[in-house]
């Protein structure tokens, strides 16, 4: 069942490429987080996300924002790309898309409209950036979803995505909170 806002986050235990079963409730307690929930690291819009977060981590951080992106990455992979390409937030590995389902977040079986909105903008950004496809992980047709906590751990926000590109920049979400 998805999730409303006014509800509780729910509690999870989550892998990092460097820890494990980690508690998240424990990891944002007494700030305001953002879950953001992509698709996996080898998907250029979702690289591009990840480095729109990268330069905007100083103002989450200023705010006292949690900020935590759950990808299909494996942990070994993701040590591997965090390698070439450090972050200074945490990545949540969930190569088996439990969270996903855990937070009914969907797959989209129409590859067209998998691709629909600003998915084309959107890869003409990455693109323009520089970044390229890699390697596909989980599920190809993998939705994201957002979801923004207040300091209590209440939903404030949240968005389940129609496409692959429908998720607000980091910019953008520093205006909603």
């Amino acid at each position: 069942m998805k999730l409303k806002i006014g509800q509780s986050i729910p509690n999870f235990s989550y892998d990092t490429p460097y820890t494990k079963d980690r508690d998240y409730l424990k990891s944002i307690e007494g700030k305001k987080a953002v879950l953001l929930f992509l698709r996996y690291y080898g998907c250029m819009i979702c690289q591009l996300d990840l480095m729109e977060i990268q330069r905007n981590i100083r103002e989450f951080n200023r705010r006292n924002i949690d900020i935590k992106v759950v990808l299909q990455s494996s942990r070994e992979k993701m040590k591997e790309n965090l390698r070439k390409e450090p972050l200074d937030y945490e990545i949540i590995c969930d190569p088996q898309g439990e969270l996903y389902e855990k937070f009914s977040i969907g797959v989209e079986k129409n590859r067209i409209k998998l691709g629909s909105g600003n998915t084309l903008r959107k890869m003409q950004r990455a693109r323009k950036a520089g970044l390229k496809h890699g390697e596909c992980e989980g599920n190809e047709l993998q939705l994201p979803a957002i979801f923004i906590v207040d300091e209590s751990s209440k939903i404030v926000y949240l968005h389940y995505a129609e496409n692959i590109a429908d998720i607000p920049e980091a910019k953008d979400i520093l205006n909603m909170i």
